[in-house]
């Protein structure tokens, strides 16, 4: 028996029908502060009670011991923390306690309730009722018996299925009658070994069966299933994908808003349960966080509500669950409150695929002038578009030696009063350029551009407008944005462009992003992983896009990749026809991983033997390694100059930590990327300098002209950030004299000069410095 079993006891039948027949005995048992045990609902045989049923189980205190009652019919009961021990007609009936709570009357008196596992006495006990809800009761029932070799033979009955017959070429509907064939042995063999008249308790042996099946042949028939309808959900995600990308103005119910998130959590398990039982509970307990006890819950309002869940909850399966569900269920014990959440999700579905969402930017810009300007932006036109702009001009002539005058004051004035304009950020970070490549208009996106747009701005999701071109699939646009020389960062996420238009099951874009990147001098990282670790190419086989992963693997993406989960994009796929149409890839990747496994290790080797010579200061041992004699001339090609180990740590990086300055020399000699990023951390050399407060190693940093003082590491912090936060104000001054920019902003929206400012012991530098620069 499963102790957390749960019940609203004030609705169980046998205690309804104590206060309403008996109410003479329940308030005596009131009054006097007498226990009531009550058996759980569906533990008794009958539907109607007695007096002596009800004087059974109402148990009055004993002189003896506080453990020792007598029940109102004059049994001896001992009561201990587990069960309840009752003495009657020469027997001796054991019970267990479920749970013990206190209840109230109406008059607000208090008495004790204790909820057993059935009725005290054998008179009125039936056969062991279990409630099934997950695996363990549906062991605990088969168990219940004590007879152990029922769940022996259903094993073997399993184990002979599973090794005879094989789903891989199998139709779809000759699986479901072959493991209706096996579920009908195993329901025979059950009921052989049960043999009892009770209705309820013959359902629970089916819904046991049923569960015990099911959790042994799921993985093989959701596998073969997803197969079957992998074309409906590649089409369904590239949808939800979409939606899922910006808020949908979906009309939910204010009260329900608050508590869709835990409606959200609970849908979101639905494809863990492996059983028909355990998937059906799910949806009941989501419609029940939806409902939240609300009376004016309604069709109208689930569902907006089921549909928002559905868009945000990241299920790549939906046509296969709901396949599932419908056409595997065996017991027929499914009542109408069960079919009704069943229709409901699919109802939503079909809206999702049927019903054509207006997808838009919410821009909130609160100057009228800015926000006129931006919905010319969004609707394309661009005339009036070019119009503002020109007028800004025409504006600003008035300030300048004469209209017409092309001096560099006039100049620098005309620009100054453009970027006003076409920089300007709404409350979420969005620029004219960002809602241009949203709405694909790539001649508005040309104009902004022409007058100083910022192609690499950020809003506060750190998007570029490259981002938001590559979510909506917008190509022209895109396609111009990488003539630019658009960068191909990430967001906050760490998704690049590529893993956003993967992601959404944008093609074209794909195409233009990799065939762009290809026949261009650009650079672009076709494995380069997200926060979590995933390539794009994990995200297409996710979310089922054949075409896009056979493009991806075309273009040399390595399939063998680990997210931080350890699972390579094989093990993201649902599709396993994709992943079989594509092992050949694989195979080919495991040859040249073997290939090049041993000189890996070899190199690694040699890796860690330099950075360990060079955190220890000695140079001679380093020079070995790297091939550089004593007069530091290069004796053969530096292979290791640039080398990382598998935290992406290079021999600058660790010189700069230990500020071991003559080395650092001589790795900038010998061409050591100054700005090259550790993996995770993003961290420079002069990141590591000046968090370890290596002052001569920042100077020769900064001294070389490659070095970028304001490089960001993955939190978005600057060396000037560092600098101010660790309060030495030589490092400070140092960092600022070599033209550091006060105004770069982390991901906390936070710049150097507000740490600054938080820092009484530097606040006094801030009088020294031109503030009308910092501004």
């Amino acid at each position: 028996m499963d102790h957390s079993y749960d019940e609203d006891v004030t609705l169980n039948q046998f205690l309804v029908c104590l206060c309403k027949s008996s109410v003479n005995t329940f308030y005596q048992a009131v009054d006097n502060g007498w226990l009531i045990c009550v058996p759980r609902d569906g533990s008794f045989s009958k539907n109607t009670f007695t007096v002596k049923d009800f004087n059974d189980h109402i148990l009055t205190p004993s002189k003896c011991t506080d453990f020792n009652f007598m029940t109102l019919s004059g049994h001896n009961v001992s009561v201990n923390n587990k069960s309840i021990q009752c003495h009657h007609d020469n027997q001796v009936t054991a019970v267990d306690i479920l749970f013990v709570e206190t209840c109230y009357t109406e008059d607000s008196q208090s008495y004790k309730i204790i909820c057993t596992n059935g009725p005290l006495t054998s008179a009125t006990i039936t056969q062991e009722i279990i409630i099934i809800q997950s695996t363990q009761d549906c062991l605990n029932f088969l168990y219940s018996k004590n007879n152990k070799s029922l769940l022996k033979d259903l094993r073997y009955l399993v184990d002979t299925f599973l090794l005879t017959y094989s789903f891989s070429n199998m139709h779809i509907d000759e699986q479901r009658k072959t493991v209706n064939i096996l579920y009908n042995k195993c329901l025979r063999k059950a009921y052989s070994n049960f043999k009892s008249p009770n209705s309820f308790f013959q359902d629970n042996i089916k819904l046991a069966v049923e569960y015990y099946v099911y959790n042994r042949v799921y993985n093989i028939l959701i596998r073969n299933i997803n197969i079957c309808v992998a074309k409906d959900d590649s089409i369904l995600n590239k949808l939800i994908q979409n939606y899922s990308s910006f808020p949908l103005d979906l009309d939910v119910d204010k009260d329900i808003e608050a508590v869709i998130p835990n409606a959200r959590c609970e849908l979101s398990k639905l494809y863990i349960h492996r059983t028909i039982i355990g998937k059906y509970k799910c949806l009941k307990d989501t419609f029940l966080k939806l409902s939240n006890g609300n009376n004016n819950f309604t069709v109208d309002n689930l569902l907006n509500a089921l549909v928002n869940l559905i868009i945000h909850c990241k299920i790549p399966n939906w046509s296969a669950q709901i396949y599932f569900m419908k056409n595997y269920i065996m017991s027929n014990n499914k009542d109408f409150d069960d079919n009704f959440y069943l229709t409901s999700l699919e109802a939503a579905i079909e809206h999702i695929k049927t019903y054509s969402f207006n997808i838009d930017l919410f821009i909130t810009a609160n100057d009228s002038k800015y926000s006129l300007f931006f919905n010319h932006v969004r609707s394309g036109d661009y005339q009036k578009v070019k119009k503002t702009l020109d007028h800004i001009k025409i504006e600003t002539s008035s300030s300048m030696c004469h209209p017409l005058c092309e001096c560099d004051s006039c100049i620098k004035q005309v620009y100054k009063e453009s970027m006003i304009c076409v920089n300007y950020k709404d409350d979420q970070g969005l620029t004219p350029l960002h809602i241009a490549a949203f709405y694909g208009h790539p001649l508005i996106v040309e104009l902004l551009l022409q007058y100083g747009s910022d192609i690499n701005a950020l809003d506060n999701f750190l998007r570029t407008p490259a981002h938001y071109a590559a979510l909506r699939g917008q190509q022209n646009a895109l396609l111009f944005l990488l003539h630019k020389k658009a960068s191909m960062s990430g967001d906050n996420e760490g998704n690049t462009p590529l893993h956003l238009c993967c992601s959404n099951g944008q093609e074209s874009c794909v195409k233009a992003l990799l065939y762009f990147m290809e026949f261009s001098d650009s650079t672009l990282d076709i494995n380069i992983q997200n926060n979590q670790g995933n390539t794009p190419l994990h995200l297409c086989f996710k979310w089922g896009y054949s075409n896009l992963v056979d493009i991806l693997l075309e273009q040399t993406a390595d399939p063998l990749v680990c997210n931080r989960r350890g699972q390579t994009c094989f093990d993201c796929a649902h599709n396993f026809k994709m992943v079989e149409q594509f092992s050949a890839y694989k195979k080919k990747s495991i040859e040249r991983v073997r290939k090049r496994s041993i000189e890996v290790t070899q190199q690694q080797r040699v890796i860690d033997k330099i950075l360990t010579a060079i955190s220890d200061g000695d140079i001679r041992l380093a020079q070995y390694y790297l091939g550089i004699d004593n007069e530091n001339q290069c004796t053969k090609r530096c292979v290791y100059v640039n080398c990382a180990n598998n935290k992406g740590y290079t021999p600058l990086h660790v010189a700069a930590m230990h500020g071991q300055n003559d080395i650092v020399n001589m790795l900038i000699k010998h061409g050591s990327d100054i700005n090259a990023v550790t993996t995770s951390e993003q961290f420079t050399a002069l990141h590591l300098a000046v968090q370890h407060s290596m002052n001569e190693t920042v100077i020769i940093l900064l001294s070389s002209e490659k070095c970028d003082v304001n490089k960001q590491d993955h939190c978005g912090n600057s060396v000037l950030h560092y600098a101010c936060a660790s309060g030495n104000a030589s490092l400070v001054t140092l960092i600022h004299k070599y033209g550091a920019d006060w105004t770069v902003i982390n991901k906390s929206f936070t710049s150097a000069l507000d740490v600054l400012n938080k820092n009484p012991e530097l606040r006094h530098l801030i009088f020294g410095y031109n503030m009308k620069k910092l501004h």
